[in-house]
Protein backbone atom coordinates (compact mmCIF):
# COMPACT_ATOMS: atom_id res chain seq x y z
CA UNK A 1 0.00 0.00 0.00
CA UNK A 2 1.35 3.59 -0.69
CA UNK A 3 0.03 6.36 0.42
CA UNK A 4 0.18 10.22 -0.29
CA UNK A 5 -0.99 12.98 1.83
CA UNK A 6 -2.12 15.92 -0.04
CA UNK A 7 -2.13 19.50 2.22
CA UNK A 8 -2.54 23.15 1.77
CA UNK A 9 -0.77 25.44 3.85
CA UNK A 10 -3.41 27.30 5.30
CA UNK A 11 -5.47 24.15 6.73
CA UNK A 12 -2.72 21.36 6.40
CA UNK A 13 -3.67 17.91 5.45
CA UNK A 14 -7.18 17.82 3.41
CA UNK A 15 -7.27 14.21 1.74
CA UNK A 16 -4.46 11.34 2.30
CA UNK A 17 -4.44 9.37 -1.25
CA UNK A 18 -4.03 5.72 -1.14
CA UNK A 19 -2.88 3.16 -4.04
CA UNK A 20 -3.34 -0.49 -3.24
CA UNK A 21 -1.54 -3.47 -5.20
CA UNK A 22 -4.70 -5.94 -4.16
CA UNK A 23 -7.95 -4.72 -5.06
CA UNK A 24 -10.30 -7.95 -3.81
CA UNK A 25 -10.71 -5.91 -0.03
CA UNK A 26 -11.90 -2.61 -2.13
CA UNK A 27 -14.45 -4.83 -4.33
CA UNK A 28 -15.56 -6.52 -0.91
CA UNK A 29 -15.91 -2.84 0.49
CA UNK A 30 -17.78 -0.84 -2.53
CA UNK A 31 -20.31 -4.91 -2.61
CA UNK A 32 -21.01 -3.50 0.98
CA UNK A 33 -21.55 0.21 0.53
CA UNK A 34 -23.69 -0.99 -2.59
CA UNK A 35 -25.94 -3.17 -0.71
CA UNK A 36 -26.07 -0.46 2.45
CA UNK A 37 -27.37 1.93 -0.57
CA UNK A 38 -30.18 -0.34 -2.18
CA UNK A 39 -31.08 -1.15 1.43
CA UNK A 40 -31.52 2.48 2.20
CA UNK A 41 -33.07 3.54 -0.96
CA UNK A 42 -35.36 0.53 -0.39
CA UNK A 43 -36.04 2.02 2.82
CA UNK A 44 -37.33 5.29 1.79
CA UNK A 45 -38.93 4.31 -1.21
CA UNK A 46 -41.16 1.97 1.31
CA UNK A 47 -41.52 5.22 3.94
CA UNK A 48 -42.49 7.59 1.10
CA UNK A 49 -45.24 4.48 -0.51
CA UNK A 50 -46.52 4.75 3.35
CA UNK A 51 -46.36 8.47 3.38
CA UNK A 52 -48.42 8.70 0.13
CA UNK A 53 -50.62 5.87 0.89
CA UNK A 54 -51.91 7.62 4.43
CA UNK A 55 -51.86 11.08 2.70
CA UNK A 56 -54.51 9.14 0.29
CA UNK A 57 -56.33 7.73 2.94
CA UNK A 58 -57.07 11.09 4.59
CA UNK A 59 -57.54 13.13 1.60
CA UNK A 60 -59.69 11.13 -0.62
CA UNK A 61 -60.09 7.46 0.64
CA UNK A 62 -62.14 8.47 3.85
CA UNK A 63 -63.83 10.94 1.91
CA UNK A 64 -65.11 9.16 -0.17
CA UNK A 65 -65.92 6.21 1.83
CA UNK A 66 -67.72 8.43 3.67
CA UNK A 67 -70.20 9.95 0.38
CA UNK A 68 -70.46 5.75 -0.46
CA UNK A 69 -71.81 5.34 3.24
CA UNK A 70 -74.15 7.91 3.20
CA UNK A 71 -75.94 7.09 -0.25
CA UNK A 72 -76.36 3.38 1.24
CA UNK A 73 -78.13 4.73 4.51
CA UNK A 74 -80.16 7.06 2.10
CA UNK A 75 -81.16 3.66 -0.21
CA UNK A 76 -82.44 2.12 2.85
CA UNK A 77 -84.01 4.58 4.17
CA UNK A 78 -85.39 7.42 2.79
CA UNK A 79 -85.80 9.52 5.59
CA UNK A 80 -81.82 10.33 5.75
CA UNK A 81 -82.32 12.24 2.35
CA UNK A 82 -81.77 15.78 4.11
CA UNK A 83 -78.95 14.37 6.38
CA UNK A 84 -75.33 16.56 5.64
CA UNK A 85 -72.37 15.02 4.99
CA UNK A 86 -69.17 16.76 6.36
CA UNK A 87 -67.14 18.12 3.36
CA UNK A 88 -63.33 17.51 3.89
CA UNK A 89 -60.53 16.17 1.86
CA UNK A 90 -58.96 17.50 -1.49
CA UNK A 91 -61.10 20.38 -2.77
CA UNK A 92 -62.54 18.20 -4.89
CA UNK A 93 -63.94 15.76 -3.04
CA UNK A 94 -65.20 18.95 -0.49
CA UNK A 95 -67.16 20.13 -3.47
CA UNK A 96 -68.07 17.01 -4.46
CA UNK A 97 -69.53 16.67 -0.84
CA UNK A 98 -71.04 20.33 -1.37
CA UNK A 99 -73.06 19.15 -4.41
CA UNK A 100 -74.01 15.55 -2.83
CA UNK A 101 -75.60 17.67 -0.02
CA UNK A 102 -77.20 20.21 -2.34
CA UNK A 103 -78.28 17.25 -4.32
CA UNK A 104 -79.68 15.32 -1.40
CA UNK A 105 -81.66 18.53 0.37
CA UNK A 106 -83.13 19.10 -2.82
CA UNK A 107 -83.88 15.27 -3.08
CA UNK A 108 -85.41 15.48 0.33
CA UNK A 109 -87.69 18.20 -0.19
CA UNK A 110 -89.67 16.80 -3.67
CA UNK A 111 -89.77 13.04 -1.45
CA UNK A 112 -91.69 14.91 1.45
CA UNK A 113 -93.62 17.07 -1.71
CA UNK A 114 -93.91 12.94 -3.08
CA UNK A 115 -94.76 11.85 0.12
CA UNK A 116 -97.37 14.68 0.40
CA UNK A 117 -99.01 14.19 -2.68
CA UNK A 118 -99.49 10.35 -2.26
CA UNK A 119 -101.20 10.27 1.02
CA UNK A 120 -103.14 13.71 1.16
CA UNK A 121 -105.71 15.12 -0.69
CA UNK A 122 -104.84 18.08 -3.28
CA UNK A 123 -108.03 20.16 -2.75
CA UNK A 124 -108.34 19.55 0.93
CA UNK A 125 -104.99 18.83 2.70
CA UNK A 126 -106.78 16.02 4.39
CA UNK A 127 -105.08 12.59 4.45
CA UNK A 128 -106.63 10.34 1.27
CA UNK A 129 -108.01 7.29 1.37
CA UNK A 130 -104.34 5.44 1.05
CA UNK A 131 -103.03 7.24 4.08
CA UNK A 132 -106.79 6.25 5.63
CA UNK A 133 -106.18 2.64 5.09
CA UNK A 134 -102.30 2.82 6.76
CA UNK A 135 -103.28 4.80 9.36
CA UNK A 136 -106.70 2.42 9.92
CA UNK A 137 -104.07 -0.90 9.99
CA UNK A 138 -101.56 1.07 12.33
CA UNK A 139 -104.15 2.29 14.88
CA UNK A 140 -106.70 -1.05 15.23
CA UNK A 141 -103.75 -3.59 15.28
CA UNK A 142 -102.82 -3.16 18.89
CA UNK A 143 -106.54 -3.36 19.95
CA UNK A 144 -107.30 -6.38 17.34
CA UNK A 145 -103.90 -7.78 19.17
CA UNK A 146 -105.46 -6.71 22.63
CA UNK A 147 -109.46 -7.54 21.32
CA UNK A 148 -110.71 -4.64 22.92
CA UNK A 149 -113.84 -3.10 21.46
CA UNK A 150 -113.42 0.16 19.00
CA UNK A 151 -115.31 2.40 17.15
CA UNK A 152 -115.19 4.01 13.75
CA UNK A 153 -117.03 7.15 12.69
CA UNK A 154 -117.55 7.07 8.80
CA UNK A 155 -119.73 10.24 7.10
CA UNK A 156 -120.83 10.12 3.50
CA UNK A 157 -122.21 13.13 1.25
CA UNK A 158 -124.89 11.76 -0.48
CA UNK A 159 -126.47 13.56 -3.80
CA UNK A 160 -122.34 15.94 -3.91
CA UNK A 161 -122.78 15.66 -7.55
CA UNK A 162 -125.85 17.59 -7.85
CA UNK A 163 -124.11 20.29 -5.75
CA UNK A 164 -121.25 20.20 -8.47
CA UNK A 165 -123.83 20.34 -10.74
CA UNK A 166 -126.10 23.42 -9.66
CA UNK A 167 -123.98 25.97 -8.30
CA UNK A 168 -120.54 24.61 -9.73
CA UNK A 169 -117.14 22.98 -8.90
CA UNK A 170 -115.58 25.88 -7.28
CA UNK A 171 -118.43 25.85 -4.55
CA UNK A 172 -118.26 21.89 -4.20
CA UNK A 173 -114.90 22.14 -3.81
CA UNK A 174 -115.48 25.43 -1.08
CA UNK A 175 -118.04 22.85 0.45
CA UNK A 176 -115.62 19.86 0.80
CA UNK A 177 -113.11 22.16 2.46
CA UNK A 178 -115.62 23.22 5.03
Amino acid sequence: VAEYPLETPASGRVMTLGVMEDIQALHEKLSMTRYMVMMVAGLVTLLVIAVAMLVLQNTTLRPLMALHDQLRSVRKDRTRLSETLTPSGTLEIKELAQDFNALSAELGDLHRMLERLAFTDTLTELPNRSHFHERLQQCTAPVRAARSPFALFVMDLDRFKEVNDSFGHDIGDQLLKQ
